[in-house]
């Protein structure tokens, strides 16, 4: 029987079809399981069943296959089964056969997403077995794919916890010359992969729980460039022209708002919407720039950061400190020459013309 080709919904007779075979199969595979409908005339002999036989392995694909089928319509026999399963684990504790379950969950996970993992979580920490069988399961290309996609970045940083609680090596080695992938080198990779994942996500979360795990876990150097990389990324999705007249209302002093910490706050905001601001030797540039400007021939005590935001703090922090109106001007005239433009100039002027009618 080729399920690929067959859609239970197609019509109730091929949905009853499939739920009497799924009955069939489930109360011969799952000791103690009936069926809330008769199987029919369903029936598969008793050594079909026996373990280790490819005529099991071929029924239990066919099992899930019908499983995975019913699920994605919400059949209520298939919702039974599955979670017969599952509570075998729970029932019969460590004695429980575990290939079952196991594949059910990943059932779950192909056709429920990441919700599936939520509903799971109180039957992964409640058995260490079926939670390291999970994750081998998992950790293929393909079935991981049905559990990340549909994750949110808190829940990427749980699947890298949980799979660090499996698998705590720092890293993962692998043997020299020709060697066979092992499940559990599958799953390192998967771990190792995650961090990736949440960085491409290029959101403000992803960089959040970035900042979270690579607090938890110093020594993992992956952990502080996906951090690195995510708030790049996120840059890149956020970043839009900087209005250069919002850049000057605030180093003039004619901003909204006159309280230094949320002026600050602002400045670093739009500084670090223009272009080229997120590399370090153009920040580094405009120090300089400003150092030369205000004639100063000590260092400024401006913090070097290689974090873009970082480093863009300390600048600002520098502008409404202790360096004053004169690093504020200074600030504003090497922003002018870095980004030359004859009518931003021609703004820049009549701003500043106001700032100076203010003060005088």
């Amino acid at each position: 029987m080729i399920l690929e080709r067959v859609d239970a919904s197609w019509a109730p007779v091929v949905t009853e079809v499939w739920e009497d075979f799924l009955a069939a199969l489930s109360a011969a595979l799952l000791p103690d399981f009936r069926a809330t409908r008769p199987a029919g005339a369903w029936s598969v002999p008793g050594e079909a069943f026996e373990k280790g036989g490819e005529g099991r392995a071929a029924l239990v694909r066919t099992w899930s296959g019908l499983l995975a089928g019913l699920l994605t319509f919400e059949n209520p026999l298939a919702r039974s089964v599955a979670e017969f399963a599952l509570m075998t684990v729970e029932r019969d504790g460590e004695a429980v056969d575990l290939e079952l379950p196991v594949l059910v969950a990943c059932v779950l996970f192909g056709v429920d997403g990441f919700e599936a993992w939520t509903g799971l979580r109180e039957l992964i920490d409640a058995s260490d077995r079926f939670s390291r069988e999970l994750a081998l399961k998992c950790a293929g290309r393909s079935e991981r794919g049905h559990v990340e996609v549909h994750a949110d970045e808190e829940g990427l940083s749980a699947l890298y916890r949980w799979l660090n609680t499996l698998f705590p090596q720092s890293r993962n080695s692998r043997p020299l010359g020709v060697y066979s992938v092992t499940p559990e080198m599958e799953a390192l990779d998967w771990r190792e992969a995650l961090p990736g994942t949440l960085s491409r996500r290029g959101t403000p979360e992803a960089v959040q729980q970035l900042k979270v795990l690579a607090a938890e876990f110093p020594a993992r150097l992956n952990l502080r460039a996906a951090l690195v990389s995510a708030r790049t990324n996120c840059l890149a999705a956020t970043w839009t022209p900087a209005d250069l007249d919002e850049v000057v209302a605030i180093l003039a002093g004619i901003a909204a708002s006159f309280e230094y910490s949320l002026v600050e706050a602002e400045l670093v905001e739009v500084l670090a919407a223009f272009q080229d601001m997120g590399r370090h030797e153009f920040r580094e540039g405009i120090v300089r720039d400003v150092q030369q400007l205000m004639n100063s021939d000590r260092i400024l005590p401006i913090a070097d950061h290689a974090m873009a935001y970082d480093h863009l703090r300390a600048i600002a922090g520098y502008a409404y400190g202790v360096g004053g109106p004169e690093a504020r001007l200074a600030l504003l005239t090497a922003l002018e020459q870095a980004r030359p433009d004859e009518k931003a100039l021609e703004r820049l002027r009549g701003l500043l013309a106001v700032r100076k009618s203010r003060s005088s």
